[in-house]
């Protein structure tokens, strides 16, 4: 098996939840980032609730709207051996990722969702190190801010991969965004895990979540 860094955003009923229990709607900007691969809108609705399990996207897709899907490195990527799947070794920042759906089918535990069928997965750079970005819509933030989701690696052979949290205010380039998770990356254990931030630093805002591949 090659390297391969597999990443569900989920939450509960598997989904990457962003919630703020007061319901302001605003409009905000989305500029073009560099490299982009799906864009938002020149002018987007922000919603102040979003929950996503990647069920309703293609499998084995690279864009995946509204999210903005954002390739830094611009690398071809690492498969995995004797499974084929769409999309497969292309540059890529993440991909819908469907276990079920590969040729032949993948059942080992390490690589089944955390629920549901699908996950969004960023797979290893061939020429390391990835800078890929999963990147939400806007989303107004009222009062009690959070963001939610699930993480995991699909192996330690090659060490724990590695991930990091940005918020956004302004757009989606990958240089507007202030990392909140640490002044070091994270790493996702080979277990599914839960990650909670508290967002109540932008209460009354328009933001993007960030999710980078690092």
């Amino acid at each position: 098996m090659k390297k391969a860094y597999l990443s569900s955003f989920i939450v509960l009923a598997a989904m990457l939840t962003v919630q703020a229990q007061s319901h302001q709607k605003t409009i905000g900007k989305a500029n073009m980032p560099l490299e982009i691969v799906q864009q938002e809108p020149t002018m987007a609705k922000s919603v102040t609730d979003l929950s996503d399990g990647f069920e309703t996207y293609s499998d084995f897709s690279l864009l995946f709207s509204p999210w903005t899907l954002t390739d830094v490195d611009g690398s071809e990527t690492y498969g995995i051996t004797e499974v084929d799947f769409l999309n497969q070794y292309s540059p890529m920042a993440y991909i819908i990722f469907n276990p079920s759906a590969t040729t032949p089918p993948q059942t080992d535990a390490s690589i089944l969702p955390h629920s549901g069928s699908k996950f969004a997965a960023s797979f290893a750079a061939t020429t390391p190190p990835n800078n890929d970005w999963l990147i939400s819509p806007p989303l107004a933030a009222g009062t009690n801010t959070s963001v939610s989701f699930w993480v995991k690696s699909y192996t330690s052979q090659y060490g724990l991969e590695r991930y990091k949290v940005g918020i956004s205010t302004t757009n989606t380039d990958p240089g507007s965004f202030t990392i909140i998770s640490g002044t070091t990356y994270l790493e996702a254990p080979t277990t599914w895990q839960q990650k909670t931030f508290d967002l109540n630093a932008y209460n009354g805002q328009t933001i993007y979540v960030g999710i980078q591949c690092v």
